[in-house]
């Protein structure tokens, strides 16, 4: 599913997957957000009229509509200086936050980004651009949609506290979930979709499973705070 099922979360994180579900993603198998996205896109890039298409089709949300108000800035956050957006972005958000499989998630998420069809990503890459992209878009983009006024429990300055700290721990994490591959050099799609789909539970297929193993991280192993001494003097 594109949020957890089972695990106790907080207000902070429920706050963000119903700023989420605005979007509409939720509604759609991952499989049909991946083969949809991918129609209505040329150069692996994806100007307003596709997106505008895209959610005709897929029945996606991407104006503000009350209490969902933060949707345009959403993806003007997520395109480049001239307005497009990058496939590779909307697949992954789509990805995470749609319907399906972990094991089928996992596969859509490897085929990504083995654009070239060599069955093969290497382990660096795996972290510095795939995990990179899954934790940033679950901590840094996502987030942004919470307003006051979804529930109850939604706090726009909780929230801006929420980021501030899965941020803080996001490059930690990943060194984490690239070293639970194994000391292999590459992998190829099977053997990518045998461990990532089980990596945390599975959970690390869907935004919020990002964010809830980011804050249990932050947790046991909060980053260091610097110190600013008053009194230090600084060189001339």
């Amino acid at each position: 599913m594109g949020c957890t099922e089972t695990k106790q979360i907080g207000s902070e994180e429920r706050s963000v997957i119903a700023a989420e579900e605005g979007l509409g993603f939720y509604d759609n198998t991952s499989f049909r957000v991946d083969s949809i996205i991918r129609k209505y896109s040329s150069n692996s890039l994806i100007n307003h009229t596709h997106l505008t298409r895209i959610a005709e089709v897929l029945n996606l949300s991407i104006i503000n509509t009350a209490p969902h108000t933060r949707i345009e800035e959403f993806f003007r956050k997520i395109s480049n200086k001239d307005g497009f957006y990058n496939l590779k972005d909307l697949l992954i958000i789509g990805i995470l936050l749609s319907e399906g499989e972990k094991d089928e998630k996992a596969r859509l998420i490897y085929q990504i980004y083995d654009e070239n069809l060599t069955n093969s990503i290497s382990l660096t890459d795996i972290k510095n651009k795939m995990l990179m992209d899954l934790a940033g878009h679950s901590a840094k983009n996502l987030p942004i949609l919470v307003t006051n006024e979804q529930t109850p429990f939604s706090n726009v300055l909780k929230n801006e506290k929420y980021m501030q700290d899965l941020e803080s721990i996001m490059v930690n994490v990943v060194n984490k979930v690239s070293a639970l591959f194994g000391n292999v050099e590459s992998l190829n799609e099977k053997k990518f979709v045998e461990i990532f789909s089980s990596l945390v539970g599975g959970s690390l297929t869907t935004a919020s499973g990002w964010r809830i193993f980011m804050m249990e991280v932050f947790v046991a192993e909060p980053p260091k705070k610097q110190f600013n001494n008053p009194f230090r003097k600084t060189p001339k």
